[in-house]
């Protein structure tokens, strides 16, 4: 135990420490910080202390390394770890990018274990399931949707959604033609969306010398939005064909949530690497400020404190 309670702030280092926190790219490396502690274990000042230098050194030389996707998911994998959640697609790719970003660290390291040992060392706890990304990667795409080719049933759901919407449309301009020849409407008049459906903006003069459904009006009244009675069922077959494609995604995304949930330990452990990863990179970037802004001392020198 610290004596007194507010040592750290006597001496400054909760300016350190705050500082350090400004350096992280994500909450992992944050809370590394946050947990960070005096210590007397002289091995353990020196192993910090020398990843510390190394990637001072990273950063020294310039070296392209991967700082992109550093994402805290530890939120989504506890409600992952609920038998029957799921989590959302964009959650999913969340973690899914933030796993690569771990890959590329790994193969970064090892190409490099020699010269940047202290931080490969690192790596050795790390066991990426590489099987999971390519499941996630086989059922949603870069745009973050589900691909129609997740399964059979999700590919027959939208194509009957498209053929329908074709059909809709068609059907939706012949009955527009028709109104615009009957002067029920103004020449050049479109087609309009309301609720989800495609309607016809009529008069309300004229609502009801067309046969349909009101679905919506304006906000002056004067304009009412009509669905034509020829596309009311096929309108109502692509909602109930929506409210299927729903379902199914959420069975798919359920499907997903089951192979996070089987790969629980190996994600922690990834997840810890790559707070310990952003908590040295935070440590050699403050590093390197606070050396340019040491005063030179009789050889020309700085004076080198915190590498």
């Amino acid at each position: 135990m610290i004596y007194p309670s507010d040592f750290e702030r006597r001496i400054g280092f909760d300016q350190i420490r705050e500082r350090l926190m400004n350096y992280c790219l994500c909450p992992l490396g944050a809370d590394e910080v946050a947990e960070m502690k005096f210590s007397f274990n002289k091995n353990q000042v020196e192993e910090l202390l020398k990843q510390n230098r190394e990637f001072k050194s990273i950063l020294e030389k310039s070296e392209t390394y991967p700082e992109k996707y550093f994402n805290d998911p530890r939120a989504n994998l506890q409600t992952a770890s609920v038998e029957g959640t799921y989590l959302e697609a964009v959650d999913v790719w969340s973690l899914r990018n933030s796993l690569s970003t771990i890959t590329e660290w790994v193969i970064f390291l090892t190409k490099r274990k020699e010269e940047y040992s202290k931080l490969f060392e690192l790596c050795h706890a790390v066991n990426i399931p590489a099987s999971l990304i390519k499941f996630i990667d086989f059922r949603i795409d870069d745009e973050v949707k589900i691909k129609s080719s997740a399964s059979p049933d999700l590919q027959r759901i939208r194509k009957r959604i498209t053929e329908e919407q074709v059909r809709v449309r068609r059907v939706m301009e012949s009955v527009l033609r028709s109104a615009m020849e009957n002067n029920l409407i103004a020449s050049g008049t479109q087609l309009s969306f309301r609720d989800g459906r495609v309607v016809i903006p009529v008069s309300a003069e004229n609502k009801r010398r067309v046969k349909g459904f009101i679905i919506d009006e304006s906000a002056t009244g004067q304009t009412v939005f009509i669905e034509p009675a020829e596309v009311m069922e096929s309108n109502n077959e692509i909602r109930d064909l929506q409210h299927e494609e729903k379902r199914e995604e959420i069975r798919i995304l359920k499907e997903i949530t089951s192979q996070i949930r089987l790969n629980l330990t190996e994600l922690t452990a990834c997840y810890r690497f790559m707070g310990k990863i952003d908590f040295t990179r935070a440590k050699a970037k403050l590093a390197m400020l606070l050396e340019s802004e040491m005063p030179i001392i009789g050889d020309g020198k700085t004076m080198n404190w915190f590498v």
